[in-house]
């Protein structure tokens, strides 16, 4: 053929040449077009110039640069489209929510742009110009009415990248995991707008590989349903498979969009700061109530001053406190049986002030001082790690089906016997209502219900010998003098 033996000879255009590999270099194809000569002769050149670009590793690795140098460019000219259209999708959520209402199929294809087509060119510069609405509302359902009437069972299901296993669970189901059902139907979409925030930044789907186990566990449920299992342990079941996955697929995404998250903020508008501080001060009271219930459960310490001090010290006095008694540092004189319990009590004392603190700690930007502005403002790497973390606590409770090794006592005598493997109830306690006897978190070691609570265990002559002055032993470690 003529342009092949044209090609052969050299006496191709130099242009045309690197017309051609340009084209490929995009990841495209050369069209088959009369000017670029007989169909035959175009279809060896793209194999040829395919070949060229599948045998360099330098060609993928430059057309990674490209894109992620345009994806940079277009990411500052879009900042502010990104900042009101994140800021309007925070705006429905609260809306949905006042509303008494969930859609329970949040997702981008579900949803409407309203704007004045006058300002087609400009609107989404500005959160005020335009608004949110939904398309699609089959799987919607009223969570809150004037008549106070049961909530309707709406349709199971959802769309993988943006559904949590609550969606494949009945309503009567879903009360005896959560108790508060109006609440997990509401995080449901406060979930689907945490994925879509994160994706309307980064343009990567947030969980693509925990979405996959989508099928897995609706196989689980079909076959639980089949079998007649206790549907509440298999919704804790694959709650545990689903959560642990997206937490680490979560800490992943996040590590590695750090600096593209954190170069976008947002003013948090009052209705939001409400929201998202009413949601933080219900999970801190819940973990409060943990510490405060332990505390009650547990027999050696009674006296008010030990159980305040208890109560109010933070993490680090109480990590101190437990080496004390580890080491028999400065305690009072008691038998091996009681120390050994209070390093029980002590190190399940510490867990529970440790899931808290690391939980302030990561609100902690939605309550730190304003410069300048009326309004909090977040990073969207903040605001991200709040809302997931905020979403992670209302649907999964992390001691569900662990097992663990805890200390067991010997019924009639409550004496500690030796270590065995039991299944801890959960570390964290149960959140609607929270069971005075479920009070263990899954990192723990013992089950203090075993050596302070079992067969209605009560103090023994051993333990009626001294109750220990925690402040005194505490003092004494930090070289200060007991009052």
């Amino acid at each position: 053929m003529q342009q092949t033996r044209r090609l052969r000879e050299g006496k191709i255009d130099e242009y045309k040449i690197k017309e051609w590999f340009l084209t490929h270099l995009a990841g495209r194809e050369i069209a088959n077009k009369q000017k670029e000569g007989h169909p035959d002769f175009v279809k060896k050149i793209n194999v040829l110039f395919q070949k060229i670009m599948n045998q360099s590793g330098a060609v993928e690795a430059y057309r990674q640069i490209v894109r992620q140098y345009t994806h940079k460019v277009n990411f500052r000219q879009n900042i502010s489209n990104i900042n009101s259209i994140i800021i309007n999708f925070i705006d429905l959520l609260i809306w949905l929510r006042e509303k008494g209402l969930s859609d329970r199929d949040l997702k981008p294809d579900n949803i409407l742009v309203a704007a004045d087509r006058g300002e087609y060119s400009r609107y989404l510069a500005y959160a005020g110009d335009f608004h949110l609405g939904l398309i699609d509302v089959e799987t919607a359902t009223v969570i809150k009415s004037p008549e106070s009437r049961k909530i309707k069972q709406p349709p199971l299901g959802g769309t993988p990248s943006y559904l949590t296993p609550t969606h494949f669970f009945k309503n009567d189901i879903l009360i005896q995991v959560f108790g508060d059902l109006p609440k997990i139907l509401h995080f449901q979409d406060f979930h689907a707008v945490t994925v879509m925030i994160f994706e309307i930044v980064t343009g990567e789907h947030l969980f693509e590989k925990t979405s996959k186990l989508t099928n897995k566990i609706l196989l689980k449920i079909k076959d639980a349903m089949q079998k007649r299992l206790d549907m509440i342990k298999v919704a804790k079941e694959v709650s545990v498979l689903f959560w642990e996955n997206a937490q680490q697929e979560f800490e992943e995404k996040i590590k590695n969009n750090k600096e593209l998250l954190t170069s976008v903020s947002i003013e948090v508008f009052p209705e939001a700061e409400e929201m998202l501080r009413g949601y933080i001060y219900q999970e801190n009271k819940t973990l409060s109530m943990a510490i405060q219930q332990f505390l009650h459960n547990q027999k050696v310490f009674t006296s008010e001053n030990n159980l305040k001090y208890l109560e109010e010290s933070p993490l680090v006095n109480i990590v101190k406190l437990k080496q004390k008694w580890q080491k028999k540092e400065s305690i009072p004189n008691v038998s091996e049986q009681i120390r050994l319990t209070i390093i029980k009590i002590l190190d399940i004392l510490g867990i529970l002030k440790k899931r808290q603190e690391q939980f302030n700690l990561k609100m902690d930007p939605l309550f730190r001082p304003m410069t300048g502005s009326s309004e909090v403002v977040l990073s969207i790497y903040e605001l991200l790690i709040i809302m997931f973390e905020l979403d992670v606590r209302t649907l999964y409770r992390k001691g569900w089906c662990v097992t663990k090794t805890a200390i067991k006592a010997k019924p009639k005598t409550g004496h500690i016997t030796k270590l065995e493997k039991t299944k801890v109830v959960t570390a964290e306690p149960e959140q609607h209502p929270i069971h005075s006897t479920k009070i263990l978190e899954q990192e723990s070691t013992m089950d203090t219900t075993g050596v302070i609570k079992e067969n209605g265990y009560k103090k023994t002559q051993a333990l009626e010998e001294a109750e220990p002055d925690t402040t005194q032993v505490l003092r004494a470690s930090e070289g200060k003098t007991a009052s």
